[in-house]
């Protein structure tokens, strides 16, 4: 009877554990159950196929695209450092996507009458844009 020296990293209860090569064999042995590409579609919401959610709501909607005028931004801005022309397009996409800002700094300060963190945000974009400092 031979004692089989258990290994570090082996699957425990909580992460990694002591696991005996015995206790390893018998994990692997185990039968996989193969679900239909139908069947796993239906329990991962169709994210696994490269088809995401579509958004449902007019908000959804709404900060999808401004996520999306921030990515193109971004990637304009990375050109920028090499070819400059296209430093007009990224500052306007940065603006586009930053709109929800100002309009809330317009509510927080003429309407409500407060100074509150969206004011700072704005002037923080505004700042960063006009000095060129755009990966801060």
């Amino acid at each position: 009877m031979t004692t089989e020296a258990p290994t570090l990293f082996g699957a425990g209860s909580l992460g990694f554990g002591l696991v005996s090569p015995k206790q390893r064999k018998k994990r692997n042995n185990r039968l996989l159950v193969h679900k239909s590409r139908h069947a796993l579609r239906s329990q991962t919401g169709d994210a696994l196929f490269g088809e995401a959610e579509k958004p449902k709501s007019p908000e959804e909607k709404q900060a999808v695209n401004y996520f999306r005028g921030n990515t193109a931004s971004l990637g304009f801005f990375a050109v920028a450092y090499f070819y400059p022309i296209f430093t007009l397009p990224a500052v306007a996409l940065a603006v586009y996507a930053c709109i929800p800002i100002y309009r809330r700094a317009f509510i927080s300060v003429f309407k409500e009458r407060k100074l509150k963190n969206d004011l700072l945000n704005g002037l923080v974009v505004t700042g960063t844009l006009a000095t060129g400092h755009f990966f801060v």
